[in-house]
């Protein structure tokens, strides 16, 4: 039977990381609707010039948009997967919840909890790949080269939805929309819900993960 896991949790706690972890080693399928969304942007496509505004502003982009890309590959997926960062609000949740019982899986929501001051301090070093979207920050996770992607050799850069203003924008619709979200799958016989402490180290947590679908 797959085990799926869906990530959870604040700006900057570690989900793109600790997704990018099972995908290495576990061989999990990495679903990350935001890597798809930041592509679109830079790649001024249709659907960036249209999602655009919501992103750098600190908005959530509508539910419609996020749900066809992410239940799509749901859908497709013919082994485990990770999903990096949704749902992020109810309509989400549901939408997915409505796909993924669907499947013969175990499923497990984690979040990974931080506080506020914690995102805030994250974010301000932090760097992402402006290719594959691999996330790096000067303190925790160094580059080996500075400014250069380990993975695929491109240039690291500042999200564009990483100014001051979007950030507290990010963090009020994470409050207001997604924190909420924790009641939806704890009382949902369809997922194992848990919390693990986001302020530890990379490796720990990834342990905990571990520990946790076993």
């Amino acid at each position: 039977m797959n085990k799926n896991i869906i990530l959870i949790g604040p700006p900057a706690s570690g989900k793109g990381t600790q997704a990018d972890l099972l995908a290495k080693s576990k061989g999990y399928i990495k679903i990350s609707p935001g890597i798809v969304l930041r592509r679109e942007v830079e790649d001024e496509t249709e659907l960036g010039k249209k999602i655009q505004p919501y992103m750098t502003e600190g908005n959530l982009v509508p539910a419609e948009i996020v749900n066809k890309i992410v239940l799509g590959k749901v859908s497709e997926a013919q082994s485990s997967f990770v999903i990096d960062g949704f749902p992020r609000e109810m309509k989400q949740a549901e939408a997915l919840d409505d796909t993924i019982v669907k499947l013969e899986s175990e499923n497990f929501v984690i979040n990974i909890d931080l506080s506020d001051e914690e995102v805030m301090s994250r974010i301000s070093g932090r760097l992402s790949c402006s290719k594959c979207g691999a996330s790096y920050h000067f303190d925790h996770k160094k580059p080996q080269n500075e400014l250069v992607c380990d993975l695929c050799n491109e240039k690291l850069v500042h999200r564009s939805d990483e100014t001051e203003q979007a950030i507290a924008r990010r963090l009020e619709n994470y409050h207001n929309l997604t924190k909420p979200l924790k009641a939806f799958f704890q009382s949902n016989n369809n997922y194992k819900y848990f919390s693990i402490n986001g302020k530890q180290s990379i490796e720990k947590v990834f342990s905990e993960i571990e520990n946790i679908i076993k």
